[in-house]
């Protein structure tokens, strides 16, 4: 019986889980659903409004302005008219986007801090990351923890049994499990063909199998006849 042996070029293993989370390798992607976002009122404004138009503000040097999420209809039109921009950002806090409506809803990949309507405070997603494509996908060593949890807006991930982390933090393969490529940089894993593992954490060759040589960390097998 063997212990998986558990060891990898440590120094790009940060680099590599966000290449394979950006290029999407071993990870279900799931759209980020807007429709299961509260969006938030904006902050109310701390400057003079415009008289019948509290979406203008003034801007301290004699002049009025749009609020965050609003630009001019008509930058000529002296009744100061303004509509909702949708993706802009808040000044204070560039994860919160507005939304068409004038409201504002966290970014890619963030949710909010709380469910108070008057705080716009964002957080990270937790295990969580962005795809160039407008995805999100679990972090490499993780999974969802339901196939449905994102189109009820609940992105949970649950770890991925196919990854361990060793004594060092480092991503490692699960025990029965095995790098795809020595290449440092591909955190893809297989199962360890006909290697099959005890309750106490061990390997074992299946049966009509046996190591192929009495090396440790081999954990390659052969038919017994």
């Amino acid at each position: 019986m063997r212990y998986f042996p558990m060891n990898r070029n440590e120094w790009s293993l940060l680099l590599a889980c966000v290449l394979m989370c950006t290029l999407g390798f071993g990870c279900a992607s799931k759209s980020m659903k807007l429709s299961s976002i509260q969006p938030k009122p904006g902050p109310a404004p701390t400057a003079e409004t415009y008289p019948g138009t509290p979406n203008v503000v003034a801007d301290g040097n004699g002049k009025w302005v749009p609020v965050p999420g609003y630009r001019w209809v008509d930058a000529n039109d002296e009744n100061l008219g303004v509509q909702a921009v949708p993706g802009d950002r808040l000044p204070d806090n560039p994860n919160v986007l507005s939304t068409e409506d004038g409201q504002w809803v966290p970014a890619l990949g963030y949710r909010w801090v709380s469910d108070d309507p008057s705080s716009l405070q964002v957080e990270m997603i937790p295990n969580v990351v962005a795809t160039a494509d407008g995805q999100l996908r679990p972090a490499v060593g993780y999974m969802w923890a339901s196939d449905e949890s994102a189109g009820e807006g609940d992105y949970t991930v649950q770890r991925d049994p196919r990854y361990t982390v060793n004594a060092e933090g480092a991503l490692a393969p699960a025990p029965g499990y095995r790098w795809v490529s020595p290449d440092p940089t591909d955190l893809s894993v297989e199962a360890i063909p006909n290697v099959l593992i005890t309750d106490s954490g061990q390997l074992v060759p299946a049966q009509g199998y046996r190591w192929i040589s009495d090396a440790p960390a081999d954990l390659n097998v052969i038919p017994t006849q």
